[in-house]
């Protein structure tokens, strides 16, 4: 049987996923997705890579993408909003 990672890892080779969609699927806890998301990203091997597609404001567009932690950011740094597209990921 494959652990949490393993799982998480084959999805995001099929789609590209938030944390909140994978929690959902896997019937897990967002806390526990992101720490695995942490684990999947430093255990991805060439040629595959983690990709992450980065969180946008909803209010301003202001989109992350410099940002390079595996969590959705709560506030924008432009216009300060809390209303956030949340980071999606994938491994190719």
């Amino acid at each position: 049987m494959a652990t949490e990672r393993e799982k998480i890892e084959q999805l995001l080779k099929k789609e590209t996923l938030s944390a909140r969609e994978l929690a959902q699927r896997l019937d897990i806890d967002i806390a526990d997705v992101i720490e695995d998301l942490r684990h999947v990203r430093k255990s991805t091997q060439p040629p595959l890579k983690f990709k992450i597609h980065p969180a946008r404001c909803n209010h301003c567009g202001f989109i992350f993408k410099e940002r390079t932690k595996v969590k959705t950011p709560s506030k924008c740094p432009s216009c300060r909003s809390e209303s956030i597209t949340e980071a999606r990921y994938s491994i190719g």
